[in-house]
């Protein structure tokens, strides 16, 4: 009902400021100069109904997905993505939109029917949601299968890249795979992202329990972190990056990561369990 109320005030606003505005020199200077102001920008009318036409036709293309999403129906979301999914039409909002009712309605099997469909109808898709698709691989206790399902998008382009390359790491870090792990996380080290930064180095602690080359740099990226951001600024960046989905999924591992770069001492070289923060969907560690 919201949603229906929106679209029709907004078509009302938008329609009366245009009236007020092309119907002001009427008022204000009269029909003479009016007739050529109407004269001189004849083109505006059109231009102005052309967009408002196309924000109407997007809304009304829409109208049964926002209408879910309004009342919060993730299985009728879920359900509309996947039907058009089959047909072979794929939408970037519609799927994300899904793959996050997914996660809301703790559904990880329907993310993997998304990869599946994707695979199929339209597999040129998958690297602008391989991120996203690998919530399940991580959230299931399942190293071996994230780190073959990482592997296959390490050399895509893009913002997600860095992050898949961490995810790969992860998932050979889960495995005891060290020196492998700490290849990945190395080739992390130039990157911008705080966030990525503090996940970084917080998983080089445990490769560089024995290697100094991983001790140096994360005891660079912790330097680094520690000189620019309080904890408080920091605690405040994490939750600002929380509306990203894999911010969430990697939520506990990213709050130890925090006290454990303002806390703990960084030149301790006792191993963590940094798998046991990932929970399966089952809420087992």
């Amino acid at each position: 009902m919201k949603f229906k109320v929106i679209f029709i005030l907004f078509n009302v606003v938008i329609l009366f400021s245009f009236l007020i505005i092309f119907f002001m020199p009427l008022a204000v200077l009269g029909w003479e100069y009016t007739k050529e102001f109407w004269a001189d920008n004849w083109y505006l009318p059109l231009v102005f109904f052309l967009i408002m036409g196309i924000l109407n036709v997007y809304f009304i293309r829409n109208w049964r997905l926002f209408s879910l999403l309004e009342r919060e129906e993730w299985g009728g979301i879920i359900g509309y993505v996947l039907s058009r999914l089959e047909e072979g039409r794929v939408r970037r909002q519609e799927v994300r939109m899904a793959i996050n009712a997914a996660l809301i309605s703790s559904r990880l099997n329907v993310i993997g029917r998304i990869e599946e469909l994707l695979r199929d109808k339209r597999p040129a898709a998958m690297p602008s949601f391989a991120l996203s698709l690998g919530i399940p691989y991580l959230l299931n206790n399942d190293p071996p299968g994230a780190e073959n399902y990482f592997r296959e998008f390490l050399e895509i382009r893009g913002e997600d890249r860095p992050w898949i390359v961490w995810c790969y790491g992860f998932a050979l870090l889960l495995q005891r795979r060290l020196e492998e792990a700490k290849i990945q996380f190395l080739s992390l080290t130039e990157e911008k992202s705080p966030i990525l930064n503090l996940l970084t180095a917080y998983m080089l602690d445990t490769c560089a329990v024995q290697d100094e080359e991983a001790k140096r740099y994360q005891n660079t990226l912790v330097a680094g972190l520690r000189s620019k951001y309080t904890r408080t600024e920091f605690l405040r960046i994490a939750e600002k990056a929380r509306t990203a989905v894999h911010i969430v999924v990697l939520g506990t591992v990213l709050d130890e990561a925090v006290e454990w770069l303002y806390y703990l001492d960084t030149s301790d070289d006792e191993d963590s369990d940094i798998g046991g923060s990932l929970k399966t969907e089952n809420g087992e560690k």
